[in-house]
């Protein structure tokens, strides 16, 4: 495993293209650098990293380049209660399963290329409650479900900041009604057989702030799918939705 130690005054962190591409595969741990507001990654770097967790309650910008991360299985967002802005290019965490273990609640960006987190099983936008930009581009999260763009389904547990991931204890399930159309066109909300059940970390998304600045939601070719319903109301500030051909191929209803 790599990681950053005693480096109390680092603000920016920055990797060229090209750079820690070496045939070694191991994790990379970027934990409690409490001045670090800025990560940028260049092209086609890091592809020796197989995991990569991020716990810097200060940081503000993450961009990581075409490519990077490449051979790197899990990206960790254990505890990012600054991050503003989320911007990844075509191609790279190509293969990667996003994990967000706490709301990111000042994020206002979230900007994904093409082909990204094809690992991927669940997408909760409520864990990103004050987003503006919400853009995925095509094929990425294809594997992936997403989860309503509304508002509160459930009351939250205490908020408080959580372990490191190999500390989580495994959480009970709390399982969310999905809605259903039934064959007049009316919504049924009784829970469905193979309702996907949520673990307390993802109840806690759901149950935040309803999403009320989303300008911009644009979702690519063949991203996603939706087992019964894609939910998209009570966003006041909406002024632009695009879905492309082949995403949520799943769905049989779209719910705006």
């Amino acid at each position: 495993a790599e990681s950053l130690l005693d480096c109390a005054n680092l603000a920016t962190l920055t990797l060229a293209d090209d750079n820690m591409t070496g045939t070694a595969q191991g994790s990379l741990e970027l934990n409690d650098l409490n001045r670090l507001a800025v990560i940028h990654v260049g092209q086609r770097a890091c592809t020796c990293v197989e995991r990569l967790e991020l716990r810097i309650p200060s940081l503000r910008e993450l961009v990581v380049g075409a490519s990077s991360f490449a051979n790197t299985s899990m990206l960790s967002l254990t505890y990012l209660p600054a991050l503003a802005s989320f911007r990844v290019e075509d191609k790279a965490f190509s293969n990667t399963s996003l994990a967000v273990f706490y709301p990111l609640t000042q994020l206002a960006e979230f900007s994904v290329g093409q082909q990204c987190f094809t690992n991927t099983t669940l997408l909760l936008p409520m864990k990103f409650p004050s987003v503006t930009s919400f853009v995925i581009g095509d094929h990425s999260f294809e594997n992936a479900r997403l989860g309503p763009f509304c508002g509160s389904v459930l009351e939250p547990p205490d908020a408080v900041p959580p372990p490191a991931p190999s500390a989580v204890e495994p959480a009970s399930a709390i399982t969310v009604p999905e809605a259903t159309a039934n064959a007049t066109g009316a919504t049924d909300t009784t829970k469905p057989a193979g309702t996907e059940r949520l673990s307390e970390e993802e109840a806690t998304a759901v149950v935040s702030n309803p999403l009320r600045s989303l300008r911009e939601l644009r979702i690519g070719e063949g991203c996603f799918f939706c087992t019964v319903v894609l939910f998209v109301h009570n966003l006041p500030a909406l002024e632009t939705v695009t879905l492309g051909k082949g995403s949520f191929h799943d769905a049989v209803t779209l719910n705006l």
